[in-house]
């Protein structure tokens, strides 16, 4: 896929995307990351505030303590001059909703605002946890008669034993504490207690104040962790992105601030950044693909280029690039390869002619040799043979005048052995006359046709070369044009002189056959054969010869070898529409 310039083209457009889109959603990640630690920060913060104000408001209420216990009116008896007392410091404590003193039978003895004397606190907790203690107490959330509103008490025995000091804090600090801090709108803080109650909510305070809301999902996150951040719906059911961390008490209770971030603002420099990105990236993207669609053009037109040289490369001498319209690098490389290609089409053309009229040349030559050939192969049994064979005759006749003469016997037997070696010399002429005659032109291809001559062929090359030979021709071969015979007899020819001087064979089949105006001619030998590295060069004159005859015909000649597995020499000659039937 990659092996081409447009797949490597968007190949790099892929390598230089993917990588900033990454960079882009791990950077709106990222960001995301830092909102989410920013937000559990400001929850942090919050809380070590209200921590910090807790732990400020528990030591002042603890040192008011210490200061009330010495005061007579309070640590005696005298409930109404106690009262007053405990009223008067109570208008400067805007952080307390009552102060007031209690006997160790959970009796309210004192109270700086009015509360019934049947209140019953001994089953208080802080009050048991305050009974014998000189030690600061603080009690969870609850509504009692003690205070006007929702309060939190405080709580201290004094030195006797006899009494407990209790404060009862008003919640509305918290609310004033939280809105301290710098927080973006419709953002909400939730102070709760470990059981899931609001001690505090900014805003509406006084709606969610002294509420159970441990069902809602970021409550039950909360008490179900320390601290953290999540995405949720809060009591009012408004989705945010929460901080949340809990603390404890200065009497060891502990306490859980949420603070909710709307979505909207947490993210909102990510999603602002992210659109830049985004932004930046699309007009990347726009830059890229256009510089893209021109590096495809200019890929289109180097393809065009590679499939005209492909074209030219496989013989097709018409291709051409067709691409001129430029003047740009490619344009001239376009132009020069059209001017190549109509040069080397022109080249070609004028050797394809030069070819043809030499290879015209070269069977009118081998036309004109071998009606020399049928020349002299006549001469020589006509006129040499009839001068032989006269005086074959003429010598039968001198031995018969010999035989009739009165000779000595020792002048008989001379002249006699001198006749025999005149028969036996002109007998071998006669035969080496013959034998010529018929390697020049054998009589027997002219008169019995195509097959009887191959069959000739083969035995004259069994007989001289001790090689065993086998024919296996089609019935259907007679009538078969003088050319084309002539022709496939001499490749024939070549193909067995080939086996005698190269191929160490032992045996050779030929195989005939016709099929419609197709002649097919197969010489196989046994011999040891060639590799490809080990080919007769084309320019072999054997091998040239048997293809040029072929090709003077319009056939062809394929010679096929392996080592050790012998040697094929396939024909295949067109026949002349005279000889196209039986």
């Amino acid at each position: 896929m990659f092996s081409t310039i447009r797949g490597r083209i968007e190949l790099l457009i892929f390598l230089v995307l993917i990588p900033t889109l990454a960079q882009v959603v791990f950077n709106a990640f990222a960001t995301r990351r830092r909102e989410r630690a920013e937000v559990q920060l400001q929850a942090s913060q919050i809380t070590r505030l209200v921590t910090a104000t807790h732990e400020r408001l528990a030591e002042t209420t603890d040192h008011l303590f210490s200061a009330l216990v010495r005061i007579p009116a309070i640590a005696g008896d005298h409930s109404a001059e106690c009262q007053t007392a405990l009223a008067s410091i109570l208008e400067g404590a805007d952080r307390f909703q009552n102060l007031g003193v209690a006997s160790r039978e959970g009796r309210v003895t004192c109270s700086a605002r009015p509360v019934p004397r049947a209140v019953p606190l001994g089953d208080s907790v802080w009050f048991r946890a305050a009974s014998g203690r000189r030690t600061l107490i603080v009690g969870g959330y609850e509504l009692s008669s003690l205070a006007p509103g929702p309060t939190v008490v405080f709580a201290r025995g004094t030195a006797s034993g006899n009494h407990i000091v209790f404060a009862a804090l008003s919640l509305t600090w918290l609310s004033g504490v939280i809105g301290e801090a710098s927080l973006p709108p419709i953002s909400s803080v939730t102070v709760l207690e470990e059981s899931g109650t609001v001690l505090a909510r900014y805003p509406d305070h006084a709606r969610w104040v002294g509420r159970d809301v441990s069902s809602s999902p970021i409550v039950a996150t909360a008490l179900a962790h320390n601290n953290g951040v999540t995405e949720a719906a809060g009591i009012d059911q408004v989705v945010r992105l929460y901080g949340y961390r809990r603390a404890s008490m200065t009497a060891g209770s502990d306490f859980i601030v949420t603070v909710g971030i709307p979505l909207e603002v947490a993210y909102a420099a990510t999603d602002r950044h992210l659109r830049v990105n985004l932004a930046l990236l699309a007009a990347t993207t726009v830059i890229i693909l256009a510089a893209a669609r021109y590096a495809m053009v200019l890929t289109r037109r180097i393809e065009g280029l590679l499939r005209a040289a492909r074209r030219l490369s496989a013989g097709d001498l018409t291709a051409r690039t067709e691409d001129t319209s430029t003047s740009d690098e490619l344009g001239e490389l376009a132009r020069a390869f059209d001017t190549m290609a109509w040069a080397l089409q022109g080249r070609t053309a004028n050797m394809q002619q030069m070819t043809e009229s030499l290879r015209g040349l070269a069977a009118r030559l081998e036309a004109v040799r071998e009606e020399e050939r049928t020349r002299i192969s006549r001469e020589i049994h006509d006129e040499l043979g009839q001068y032989l064979t006269g005086i074959r005759m003429d010598v039968d006749r001198l031995e018969e005048h010999v035989q009739r003469a009165e000779l000595p016997d020792s002048d008989r037997r001379l002249i006699k052995a001198k006749i025999q070696s005149a028969r036996a010399l002109v007998d071998a002429t006669l035969d080496t006359a013959r034998r010529i005659s018929r390697q020049l032109r054998p009589s027997v291809l002219d008169v019995l046709g195509l097959r009887a001559g191959i069959e000739w062929q083969l035995e004259e090359f069994q007989a001289r070369t001790a090689v065993s030979t086998e024919l296996l021709a089609d019935e259907n071969l007679a009538n078969v044009d003088e050319q084309s015979s002539l022709a496939l007899f001499r490749i024939l020819q070549e193909a067995l002189t080939n086996v005698a001087r190269h191929a160490q064979a032992t045996s050779v089949t030929v195989r005939l056959a016709r099929e419609d105006r197709t002649l097919m001619m197969e010489v196989m030998d046994n011999g040891r054969g060639f590799a490809h590295d080990e080919r007769p060069s084309p320019r072999s004159l054997g091998l040239l010869g048997m293809r040029e005859r072929a090709a003077t015909f319009g056939g062809e000649t394929v010679v096929t070898s392996q080592p050790g597995r012998g040697t094929t020499v396939y024909v295949r000659l067109p026949l002349n529409s005279g000889s196209a039937t039986s």
